[in-house]
C-alpha cells in the first residue's frame, strides 16, 4: 500500500516537470520576463484542471466501490482500482488498453 501512495506521489513530480520545463526554455523564448511565468503558473494550472477532471471522471464511472476495491486479475492478483474501474467501464480489452495508453503517457 506505500508503494501505490509513493506511486501516486509521481503526479506532483510531473507537475513539477512541466514547471521546470518553461524556466529551461527561457533562453529562447522572446520576452523570457513575461513569458516564463506565466508559462510556470500554466504548467500548474493545467495539470491541476485536467487532474480534477480525470478524478471527477473515474468517481463517476465507478459502478461498485467494493468491486473496484478488491478487483483481482486472472491470477488472483490485486489490481489498483483505477484500472479496475476502467476495465468495469469500458470493459475488459478497451480498460485494459486506456489503462497502457495512460501508462505510455506518463
Amino acid at each position: 500500500m506505500r508503494g501505490l501512495f509513493l506511486l501516486g506521489l509521481l503526479q506532483a513530480q510531473w507537475t513539477f516537470t512541466g514547471y521546470d520545463t518553461s524556466a529551461h526554455t527561457a533562453e529562447e523564448t522572446v520576452d523570457p520576463k513575461r513569458r516564463v511565468p506565466w508559462g510556470m503558473i500554466n504548467a500548474v494550472a493545467v495539470s491541476a484542471a485536467v487532474g480534477y477532471l480525470l478524478l471527477f471522471a473515474l468517481t463517476l464511472a465507478i459502478r461498485s466501490v467494493p468491486a473496484a476495491l478488491g478487483a483481482t486479475d486472472a491470477g488472483g492478483n490485486k489490481i489498483p482500482a483505477v484500472i479496475a474501474i476502467l476495465q468495469q467501464s469500458l470493459g475488459l480489452s478497451a480498460g485494459g488498453a486506456m489503462s497502457l495508453l495512460a501508462a505510455m503517457a506518463m
